[in-house]
């Protein structure tokens, strides 16, 4: 009778009542039993403890050969198992390479669930909710948990899907039943391209220009985005293909492709980009190739006169054409450029020594000519005159008497003229 001793030196008359309240057997702490006339199921024991169907036997026996008497027996109440759920509090959709908040919902029948502890633990998943690593990427104890939700999986893989668990135990040791588990879906962001166009001003016909992408993703590394490229050219075109420059090694996130324009027109690059799971981005940008417009002469010394005017000559003097601007053909050019030339020039004079008549000035094409009045009278006019042209062949239709000329009629010269009087 060993298990009803025990009982009985636990139970308290009340005198107040006078039948017996049965309420159900289970160990509080060490030692203790108790018993429920509802369902007599044991929901929690420890290692070592009696349970119900132990005990319940030889405690009858016990109480049949008690006297009658008026009082009822009380017993501490059941420690019910802790409940324990999960939230997430952070507002934005889960998604690869973020942050993410949760947090424990506890509760306990005994004290309301404030001094349940909590252990999360937390894995990445593929596409199916169980296909997930075995490793945990997080654990903690706190009631909150702020994590960064990783890209890819332990395999490289990237993350589709995250595995929340949550258990809780109250201070008696009783675990929650059943662990909380919530599986969320992990979104994925669509990869970003930025284009730009370098060239010459205008982008004329025959010389090419480059095309640089960076391509970026919030939750994509470089090596795994595939980028395509495609060129729509203008009607009449023999479509040229990409050239891919070399990459630099410490952009990993752009690339640059070069083309070389054989039409004038609209040119378009577009750039497609798809990342690991298959979110994909479209970015295009459209260059506009024009004929090489003609060279402007922009900066002469001296300055001419003005029109029906005359500039005295009475010192040797070096006359120039110090800057010509052009898509092309420039000057001054720069050296070893391949699609870059230098401007033509071409001199004439008329004065009393070619009787009145404007002649070609022999030689190479060169930006300056040199006059010394000493080869002249005094009192002698003399027209000097420079015309520029480049690689395309044009025709200048001003008359000859006019001390400049625009090809498009604007201010752009490709002609002009210093009258000058020898003294």
């Amino acid at each position: 009778m060993t298990g009803a001793t025990t009982w009985m030196s636990q139970l308290r008359p009340a005198p107040c009542l006078s039948r017996l309240n049965f309420r159900e057997f289970r160990p509080l702490a060490a030692g203790k039993q108790v018993a429920n006339t509802t369902d007599m199921g044991t929901r929690h024991s420890t290692a070592g403890s009696a349970t119900v169907t132990q005990v319940m036997a030889p405690w009858l026996l016990t109480l049949l050969a008690l006297p009658a008497m008026p009082a009822c027996f009380y017993v501490d109440d059941l420690n019910t198992r802790p409940v324990v759920s999960i939230e997430k509090t952070s507002i934005p959709a889960l998604s690869r390479g973020h942050g993410a908040e949760f947090r424990a919902d506890r509760y306990d029948e005994d004290d309301g669930g404030y001094n349940v502890s909590v252990a999360w633990e937390m894995h990445v998943c593929g596409r199916l909710a169980d296909d997930c690593d075995a490793a945990s990427f997080f654990t903690g104890t706190e009631a909150k948990a702020s994590v960064m939700v990783p890209a890819v999986r332990s395999d490289g893989s990237p993350v589709e899907k995250l595995e929340v668990i949550l258990r809780g135990v109250d201070p008696q040791g009783a675990e929650s039943r059943p662990t909380a588990r919530q599986v969320y879906d992990v979104g994925n962001a669509a990869p970003l391209i930025t284009l730009q166009a370098a060239g010459f001003d205008n982008y004329p016909v025959g010389v090419p220009f480059s095309i640089r992408a960076r391509i970026t993703d919030p939750d994509d590394t470089a090596a795994a985005i595939a980028a395509q490229w495609k060129v729509y050219s203008p009607a009449g075109s023999a479509n040229p293909a990409l050239e891919m420059l070399v990459p630099d090694p410490a952009r990993p996130n752009e690339s640059s492709y070069r083309l070389l324009p054989d039409k004038p027109g609209k040119w378009t690059i577009e750039v497609t980009a798809t990342d690991a799971i298959g979110a994909i981005a479209v970015e295009h940008i459209d260059v506009q190739v024009v004929e090489d417009r003609p060279p402007c002469i922009d900066t002469v010394t001296p300055l001419p006169a003005p029109a029906a005017s005359t500039a005295i000559l009475d010192v040797a003097q070096r006359f120039a054409v110090q800057v010509v601007d052009d898509d092309l053909d420039i000057f001054p050019a720069p050296v070893g450029d391949p699609y870059v030339h230098e401007t033509k020039f071409t001199w004439s004079i008329k004065s009393p020594l070619t009787g009145g008549v404007r002649s070609a000035i022999d030689g190479p094409s060169r930006a300056s000519i040199d006059l010394d009045p000493a080869l002249y009278n005094p009192g002698d006019i003399i027209e000097l005159r420079v015309e520029i042209s480049d690689r395309v062949a044009r025709t200048l239709s001003c008359a000859d008497g006019a001390p400049t000329c625009s090809i498009n009629s604007n201010a752009c010269v490709q002609r002009q003229t210093w009258r000058l009087e020898v003294r």
